[in-house]
Parts: structure tokens; sequence; C-alpha cells
């Protein structure tokens, strides 16, 4: 046999070879997108993953439609979002590419797509979005298991790092935290919480805050620090911060009197509680909340001079002026 054969067989195998894998795709069975999708939808309702995206690309035929009730259950609602310009049309409109609104989804052609489900739970439901086309804004938390300071050396401010690890950009973010004194048994007891808000933050971009927590809400106890950042469209995440703080110093922030006037503040009949030595709002809020126990939550934060107390009804007011904060 000559080597001009040889060749000649060599190119009609490959070409064989070719063929035969060409067709295979044809034979081969996949798996059925409904399928891939429960299973999706299931998994990200674990708790560990709620606020979460889970990610998988997913080939569909060609004339398929995904309808939302075919994942709802009496605890789950699911919505549809296509959200890649390059491969869907705007939300209930047609343009030859994905078509599609909350509650159904049609492919016109066959496709390979990225598809994201994240779930949240509220009231005894799950509330889960499926994103087709490219990943949704995911914000999540970075923070140290443990913070220890010594405030004689360090200033008592925990740092925190949000992340938009998505694609999409994440708007309004709200970052709060709460301090805890842990008892026993797993019990816990509300010291503080605040929060604060992030405008905006772009997909793979990075914001580190710092927490600052007052003196007076910290003891020489076990302590947890939790923060929660959520924002719509954008999942959440969750930290528990456990705290050990050395050398505390006690505060000089103390109540001194009460004005012993009722005035109204937008639609609020309130009355000025002063405070003296307070270097935050949320200090002299608590001094005077220790004074009022049986009715701590008609006392409300204003400034580091002064905490407001409610009186309800507005009647009681003496005064109606609008104008107390001058």
């Amino acid at each position: 046999m000559n080597v001009f054969k040889l060749v000649v067989y060599a190119i009609i195998a490959l070409i064989l070879i070719n063929f035969i894998l060409g067709l295979r795709p044809l034979f081969e069975k996949r798996e059925d997108p409904n399928k891939i999708l429960l299973d999706m939808l299931e998994y990200s309702q674990f708790e560990t993953k709620l606020g979460k995206m889970t990610n998988k690309y997913i080939e569909i035929d060609s004339g398929t439609t995904l309808r939302g009730e075919h994942f709802d259950t009496k605890q789950r609602s699911v919505a549809f979002r296509c959200n890649s310009k390059l491969m869907c049309c705007e939300k209930k409109q047609e343009c030859g590419k994905i078509k599609w609104d909350e509650r159904r989804i049609f492919f016109p052609n066959r496709t390979k797509i990225l598809v994201s489900t994240r779930c949240e739970y509220a009231y005894g439901l799950y509330a889960c979005s499926v994103y087709f086309g490219q990943k949704p804004a995911q914000l999540i938390l970075e923070a140290q298991k443990n913070f220890e300071a010594d405030l004689k050396k360090e200033s008592n401010k925990v740092p925190i790092k949000i992340k938009n690890i998505g694609s999409a950009k994440a708007l309004n973010i709200n970052v709060t935290w709460k301090l805890y004194t842990l008892g026993e048994e797993s019990s816990k007891y509300l010291e503080m919480e605040d929060s604060t808000i992030i405008a905006s933050l772009d997909s793979d971009a990075q914001k580190q805050i710092f927490i600052e927590l007052p003196a007076t809400f910290l003891k020489n106890e076990k302590m947890q620090l939790v923060v929660t950042a959520k924002a719509n469209e954008a999942g959440f995440d969750k930290k528990e911060i456990m705290l050990n703080v050395k050398n505390l110093e006690t505060t000089k922030c103390r109540r001194t009197y009460a004005e012993g006037k009722k005035r109204l503040i937008e639609g609020m009949c309130v009355e000025r509680l002063y405070c003296e030595g307070c270097k935050y709002a949320v200090e002299c809020e608590k001094v005077w909340e220790e004074k009022f126990l049986t009715n701590a939550e008609s006392i409300h934060a204003a400034t580091p001079q002064y905490a407001y107390r409610e009186y309800h009804p507005t009647e009681q007011c003496e005064e109606y002026e609008e104008d107390y904060e001058s």
C-alpha cells in the first residue's frame, strides 16, 4: 500500500468521525430544563443559600416555553427575569430574541444560556427569582469572625467589606447591624441597632465601611455583632462577629433634665430630654430609656445633646409648633 492510499484512507476516516460526532447531539438525551430548574430552586431554598444565587448553564430547545406555575408550590412563588440585552427582548415585547415576562418565557431558537436562581423567605413563603442571560447583582459580606480590640490602643471600629459579585449594578444597599449580649441557652439581648445606605455598587466592585460601637453599649461579657447587607434584585448576606473588647472606658454620657414642653414635630407630639457628655445620639437615647423602662419604646434618638419622648394622642401637645427644631 503506497503513501497516497494511506493519506486518502486517513482523510476518509476523519470525515466519518466528524460526521458521527455531528450526529451525536441528535441522539443524546438532554436533561429536561424544567427538571434542572426545579432542582436549582430546591437548592436555593436551603437556609444557608437564601439570598444567594445559584448558577448553571442550561441547553433549551427552540420553541420551548417555561411557565411560572410549573415551578410554584404552596410554599413557593416564582418570577422570571431575562437580563441580557444580547439575548432578550424588552419585557413583554417581541424582537426575534427571547420573549418573556415574570410568569412566562419563550425561546424561539435553540439556546445554551446561563440561568441563576435565588430565593428569600418571608411570611411562610419562598419568593424565588429565575434569571436568564447573565448573573444578577449579588451582595456578599466579608468580615472577621472575631473582633478583638484594646480600647487603650485601638478604635472600636469594626471593618466590614461589601462586595457585588454579580454582573449587574446593585442599587440602594441597606446595611444594618445589631449588637447583642449573649445569655445562657442561646438567648440574646439587643443592645443597639443602626444602619446606613450605600447608593450603588458596580459589578465586581467593593466598598469598606467601619461600624463604630459606642462604649455605652459594650460590656465585659459575650457579645455578638450581626451585620446584614440587602438590596432589591441583589440578594442579601449576613455575618455574625463575636466581640472581645478590653479596657472599656466608662462613658461620661448622662441624662440631665426633661424640657417639660410638648411640641408637634412632623406629626408627632414630643418632648425634649436633654443629655450631656454623650458622643452619639443613641447614647443619649439609651440613658433616658433606662429611666422610662416601662415605656422605653416612646424614647427616640435625635442628637447627642437630646432625645425625644413621644406622646399619644397628639392632642396632648400644648403648643403646635412645626419649627421646634430651630
